[in-house]
């Protein structure tokens, strides 16, 4: 328990420059399968790196909720990269929790 796993595949994209900085934002449906109330900590990893973006949230027995992640990543250089979701519940099986793979990612570089 307590392991950072990815949600899913994640996004593939293209920075352009060194120099510039990029906003990401998600807005998630997630689902945890558990029987009482947990906190289960989302995080936005750029190629499995560890960033600011990270958000706990309470989910209750068999609940659902809409998670909100967004923040600033500088210092990442120019090429092809992946953006995932990550996850960690504090109390249960990493399975029990699920995300919408549908949800949007917005990746924007900003000059």
């Amino acid at each position: 328990l307590n392991l950072w796993q990815a949600l899913g595949d994640g996004a593939t994209f293209t920075k352009r420059r060194d120099d510039t900085n990029l906003e990401l934002s998600a807005f998630v449906f997630a689902y945890a399968d558990v029987s009482s109330s947990s906190f289960v900590t989302y995080a936005l990893r750029v190629n499995g790196a560890e960033t600011d973006i990270v958000i706990t949230d309470i989910v209750n027995a068999n609940g659902n909720d809409n998670i909100y992640l967004s923040g600033v990543l500088t210092g990442l250089p120019a090429g092809t990269h992946t953006v995932q979701i990550f996850a960690r519940p504090s109390s249960v099986p990493i399975s029990s929790v699920r995300i919408d793979m549908n949800s949007p990612v917005l990746i924007k570089e900003v000059y």
